[in-house]
């Protein structure tokens, strides 16, 4: 059975392939940590759309190594006199570029669509990233029909 409509998100951490059928969501993902393949069917779910806009952990993790980096630096030279060219600093300033670098890449927020089950428990993400971004909200609203179509909400 072919799918009614399919959309691709590519993240940081990964790719997932949604695909909407007459009865469920079919999500096949893959990233370093992990694949996956699930089926949400459809009849579990709410016709009601969260919208929410999330910053990744990977944004904070940079930003204290940043944060961190300029305070052990700032140490290093004015309480233990190092060089400021020294090796020990210039390692530090690296640990804070990075953690710099870290925080830029991962500064903006993503768009995510929820669906929840009909208690409010969240069943299906899905953001708004990738290159079929443009197709993101035609993709919602199919499962949104779908969802009607099949629970008569």
């Amino acid at each position: 059975m072919d799918p009614i409509s399919t959309y691709v998100e590519v993240r940081l951490e990964g790719r997932r392939h949604y695909e909407l059928f007459s009865d469920r969501v079919r999500v096949v993902g893959t990233s370093l940590q992990a694949d996956l393949d699930i089926s949400v069917p459809l009849n579990l779910l709410s016709p009601r759309v969260v919208r929410f806009k999330l910053r990744r952990a990977d944004f904070w993790t940079g930003l204290w190594l940043m944060l961190a980096s300029f305070i052990v630096c700032s140490i290093l030279i004015s309480g233990f006199k190092l060089d400021p060219l020294g090796f020990g600093v210039g390692l530090t300033a690296i640990v804070g570029v990075g953690g710099g670098v870290l925080s830029a890449t991962t500064a903006k927020k993503l768009e995510f669509a929820r669906f929840e089950s009909n208690v409010g428990l969240p069943l299906l993400d899905i953001a708004f990233t990738g290159k079929d971004r443009t197709a993101f909200d035609a993709f919602t609203e199919k499962i949104v029909a779908q969802i009607r179509a099949n629970t008569g909400h």
